[in-house]
């Protein structure tokens, strides 16, 4: 306990009694230590007479020779074990060798040691002796691995070369075989093979090709043995081992050669000889670079004999070493017999140390205390004065230089600490007043940027503080409201703001507007609320209290943003073009009107298409169609009510949902006016249009309750008004949608169809009434259903057409009908109809020259029908894709002649080759006079064009006889022939009796 108290009473001290006691301390020990080494000499001097020997310069002498014996071997072993012994290396070892038997020879005449050093030397030699044999080893082994090196990079490279030789032999086999095959297809796809020649073809390939593949394969497995042999060799270091791997590559050698005698016998090619001459030249050189007498095995060989006359020379090596060791221990021991008289010596310089210790101590504890007394005056009163002038400045924050001169005028540490801490005072008083400045200018400077940052800010921003009073406000802030500069002072309260605000917009309630506020922000938390001005403006107020009470708030004008999203609203809802509500607000109107039902209402929802639009549109093109769906959108608003809802659902498509309405009444009203007022023609751009409307309507909730099935179930009843004959109005009825449910199963079907075989083609016969015999079929598409039978091309020809199929079908019956017309006599020709469709799609003219390449058909016997509508698409391609058919060689025909408005203007753009008359003209020929009429004016015309008339339809005798007397060129129809199926047509082909003569 007294010596904690005794340490904390010095901690209390001043520097200058710390640095007296300090000195005092270190006279102390010294004393202490002194009187220490008197009682302990004796025993330190025992202990140093102990280890005199340590101090002799000849034990000394003994054991660096004896270190340096030992490193020298150090050094040898571990050259030897690095395996290379250079000539350097060895000339450094022979001089160590020299210089450590000098060593040897001095300490023996040092110690007067009789000592055999003839032998020394002459296990020198020996030792040197081994070593230079050695390194010889040594360097012969080096030579014989950079010689191997050598061979086993010469024999890889061989390897390669016998590899790539390998491979030509087996893609040259291989390619005869590819070769073979690929001639066996191309006889059988044109017909030419036959049985013995495929046979000869194959015999050539099992018994040439596929044995010089096998046989390759064999080869380059034997040489990949031989490879691996290689490398085995290269780990071996026994000689019998080395021998075993020798006899297992000849042996592979030998089965090389066994099947290149049989490859050999396989080629039969001058070509496939030069290239297994080639491999066996190669195996030849592999087998010397192996075998030879200077090859891999004979060189790796010699490495492994060297390795074993080096083992022998280090065992001898090692019974030398052993030798010498001992012979410079027992030098050792002789020297440190000698040493043990030196102890005696040093007994003798203990006693006389014994005085020098005492004196030396003595003379250190005087020297002690006097320099402690003397410099402690001299280093801490300086330093008491300035820690007292430093607490001085601390209290009252003056920076003043250190008073006096006498320190400062000393040119020891103290005097230099004087200046230095005067000179730093007056830099430290600069330094405050420049940093005031600075601080003063840049609190300036950021002020003027934070102003400029919050004055051109695009929202208002104000805060105010704890007392709700305005601390700074930005100058939109002021705009937005129309706040007056007093108003912008800081220290303006927030209610006084909101007073002027309420009275510039003239809101009614405004004390409780104002309270209201005040209220929310009272409850200091985050809050954002749009406003709307009474002027419209709408300001966005986003609202964030502070820490210490206040808050920060920005207004922002967010009246053309508004604005902009209503629009989008608004555009989002509504079609572009017509400014009607889009099929979004429909079915958000028809779902708002559907919840009438369950209040026993009834909804009515009606498809409308304008009739004939596509035409007006292709005719006169999309501006004079936009206009006249704008037309038709007003002319619609204006037959329906306020209450009801009208919509564009898409291109000439519209849909109205009527409510508060008796049903079907109600519908049935609105419907037939649609109809009138659509029927009336329209003034569009100085074009007068006469379109017409179709309706289908469904009713609510009979015909469905949901705006999807509703939609679906009058889009149904719109379809059959289009069948009905356009200009009408039909409601929902359930067999609609089975109809088109079975429409949608046979769309399933046919999509299988043509994947599945079940087309085929039927064939018509057309008769030339000058020679009374077959000039032409006309090939007619069937689908033979594996459920329905066969169904009526009038079910699924229109099909294939709206959904797309009839482009793959009519490349496939053009390539069926020129298959089988290939066959026929040169003098009758196939007709293929050719859908409008076909026409759009680009590949037409690629579909009939692959039809043509396919069958071998000639082009001339080729016709193709097309009818008006294929015209009315786009005139100009339309054109050159027929005048690229006409290159071809194929005749072009226009079906359905007659039908059409602007049949002759077809005539004058393209020269047709037969013109068809249609049909309905021969069904009226004998009781209408205007049919009559028709066909006398087409069978001139196609007399004074140079083209074939062709009359459909014929079924009676009295038809064929007025249309022999007309004119017409050909005739067709069931009065000579049903179509039928190509193995029926032999009677028309090949005749007994000319097919027609009963008919004539």
């Amino acid at each position: 306990m007294s010596l904690l108290v005794w340490l904390q009473s010095i901690k209390t001290l001043k520097l200058r009694a710390k640095l007296i006691a300090a000195f005092a301390g270190m006279a102390m020990m010294a004393g202490f230590c002194g009187i220490v080494g008197l009682v302990f000499v004796e025993r330190i001097g025992a202990s140093v007479s102990m280890f005199s020997d340590v101090t002799s310069p000849l034990l000394t002498e003994s054991d660096a020779v004896v270190d340096n014996a030992r490193r020298l071997r150090a050094t040898v072993f571990r050259v030897l074990a690095s395996g290379e012994i250079m000539p350097e290396k060895l000339a450094q070892l022979r001089a160590d060798g020299t210089r450590h038997l000098q060593a040897l020879r001095e300490l023996a005449a040092k110690a007067k040691i009789e000592v055999a050093l003839d032998d020394v030397e002459q296990y020198k030699r020996e030792f040197v002796q081994i070593l230079e044999r050695m390194s010889e080893v040594s360097q012969q082994k080096k030579a014989a691995l950079l010689v191997t090196q050598e061979r086993t990079a010469s024999f890889q490279a061989k390897r390669r070369d016998v590899d790539a030789l390998l491979l030509d032999l087996a893609n040259r086999a291989q390619g005869k075989m590819l070769r073979t095959e690929d001639e066996a297809k191309v006889q059988v796809q044109t017909g030419a093979a036959t049985v013995e020649g495929l046979s000869d073809m194959l015999s050539d390939v099992l018994t040439e090709a596929y044995p010089i593949v096998q046989n390759t394969g064999r080869l380059l497995r034997q040489v990949d043995q031989i490879d691996d042999a290689a490398q085995l060799l290269l780990v071996q270091t026994d000689a019998a081992a080395l021998t075993a791997v020798e006899q297992r590559v000849k042996r592979t050698f030998k089965t090389i050669d066994a099947i290149t005698e049989t490859l050999a016998g396989r080629l039969r090619d001058a070509d496939g000889t030069v290239e297994l001459t080639k491999f066996r030249s190669g195996i030849l050189g592999l087998e010397t670079a192996l075998l030879g007498p200077d090859g891999l095995f004979e060189r790796h060989r010699d490495a492994v004999t060297t390795q074993a006359e080096r083992a022998a020379d280090r065992a001898n090596l090692d019974r030398i070493d052993r030798t010498y060791l001992q012979m410079v221990e027992n030098i050792k021991s002789a020297v440190g017999t000698l040493n043990q008289e030196a102890q005696l010596n040093a007994a003798n310089g203990i006693t006389q140390a014994h005085k020098a210790v005492a004196a030396s101590v003595v003379t250190t504890v005087l020297a002690g205390l006097a320099f402690g007394f003397f410099f402690a005056g001299r280093i801490t009163r300086p330093l008491t004065r300035l820690t007292d002038h430093v607490v001085q400045i601390r209290e009252k924050g003056e920076l003043n230089a250190l008073p006096g001169v006498a320190e400062a005028g000393r040119v020891d540490e103290i005097g230099m600490l004087s200046r230095s801490f005067n000179l730093m005072i007056a830099e430290l008083a600069d330094a405050r007043r420049r940093l005031i400045a600075w601080s003063e200018a840049e609190i300036h400077t950021q002020y003027q940027r934070l102003n400029a940052a919050i004055n051109n800010m695009p929202q208002g921003l104000c805060m105010f503080d704890a007392e709700q009073k305005l601390i700074i406000c930005n100058r939109r802030y002021a705009e937005i409201y129309g706040l007056p500069p007093e108003h912008t002072v800081p220290g303006t309260t927030l209610r006084t703001i909101l007073r002027h605000r309420v009275e510039s917009s003239r809101l009614q309630n405004a004390e409780d507007f104002i309270e209201s506020r005040l209220a929310v922000i009272a409850e200091n938390k985050p809050w954002y609320q749009v406003s709307e001005l009474n002027d419209g403006q709408v300001i966005a107020i986003s609202h964030q209290p502070m820490a210490d009470g206040g808050l920060i708030a920005t207004h922002e004008d967010v009246t053309e943003r508004r604005k902009a999203e209503l629009q989008i609203a608004y555009m989002a809802h509504h079609d572009a073009l017509t400014a009607l509500p889009n099929r979004v607000r429909l079915r958000e109107e028809m779902e708002k009107a559907l919840t009438r039902t369950a209040r026993g209402e009834s909804v009515a929802v009606l498809c409308i298409d304008l009739d004939h639009f596509k035409t007006v549109n292709d005719t006169l093109g999309h501006p004079v169609g936009d206009a006249l769906l704008r037309a038709a959108s007003e002319r619609l608003r204006a037959c329906v009510r306020p209450t009801d809802t009208v919509a564009r659902l898409g291109g000439d498509e519209f849909a109205i949902v009527q409510v508060d309405a008796d049903q079907p009444v109600g519908s049935t009203t609105l419907a037939s006016r649609l109809i009138k007022e659509m029927s009336e023609p329209f003034d569009v751009q100085g074009h007068q249009l006469v379109i017409g409307t179709s309706v289908g309507i469904a009713v609510a909730p009979h015909d469905g309750d949901d705006s999807d099935r509703l939609l679906k179930n009058a889009d149904m009843a719109l379809y059959r008004a289009k069948e009905d004959g356009r200009g009408v109005y039909r409601f929902f009825e359930p067999e609609m949608d089975a109809k088109m449910q079975a429409r949608r199963a046979l769309e399933l079907d046919l999509r299988k169809a043509l994947a599945l075989k079940e087309f085929e083609l039927f064939y018509q016969p057309l008769i030339n009434l000058e020679s009374n015999e077959v000039s032409s079929f006309e090939a007619l598409l069937r689908w033979r259903h594996p459920v329905r039978g066969l169904v009526p091309p009038a079910e699924f020809i229109p099909l294939t057409e709206e959904i797309g199929l009839i482009g793959p079908i009519g490349a496939w019956v053009l390539k069926q009908a020129c298959s089988e017309a290939a066959g026929w006599p040169s003098h009758i020709r196939i007709a293929v109809n050719l859908s409008p469709v076909q026409f759009k799609s680009g590949n037409l003219v690629l579909d009939v020259v692959a039809a043509l390449g396919v069958s071998g058909l000639a082009a001339d016997r080729l016709e193709l029908e097309i009818t008006e509508t294929v015209l009315l698409q786009d005139t100009e391609t339309t054109v050159s894709t027929l005048t690229q058919l006409r290159d071809l060689g194929a005749r072009i025909s226009m079906d359905d002649f007659g039908t059409g408005y602007s049949s002759l203007g077809y005539l004058q753009k393209f020269p047709f080759d037969k013109i068809k008359i249609d049909r309905s003209f021969i069904r009226d020929l004998t009781d209408k006079p205007d049919s009559i009429a028709i066909v006398r004016a087409v069978a001139g015309l196609g007399i004074s064009l140079g083209m074939t008339t062709t009359a459909e339809g014929v079924e009676t005798k009295e038809q064929l006889a007025q249309l022999r007397g007309e004119g017409c060129t050909e005739v067709q129809g069931f009065f000579f022939s049903e179509p039928k199926p190509a193995h029926e047509l032999g009677p028309w082909l090949h005749p007994s009796v000319p097919a027609t003569k009963a008919v004539a």
